[in-house]
């Protein structure tokens, strides 16, 4: 009886290590994960450097934009 628990126990371990150990080495999905990093990594990049910045230059940078968008070249300069 006990020999028989035992054995129903050491086959059932054996067989979910086996299936965990064959999932860990499984590709499928990887190329997601990789991509949900470096998103990740560019809005933590971006967050950043909302927070560097302060609001004098992002008011210049706007401004800037702005006169650069209206075509007309002389705020096109750096």
């Amino acid at each position: 009886m006990i020999n028989t628990v035992m054995l129903t126990a050491m086959t059932w371990v054996t067989s979910t290590v086996g299936s965990f150990i064959a999932r860990i080495k499984e590709e499928r999905g990887q190329d997601i994960l990789e991509y949900a990093i470096l998103a990740g990594a560019i809005a933590l990049g971006a967050g950043v450097l909302l927070l560097f910045f302060d609001a004098t230059f992002w008011d210049t940078f706007g401004t800037k934009l702005e006169s650069c968008l209206t075509f007309d070249g002389a705020g096109c300069k750096p």
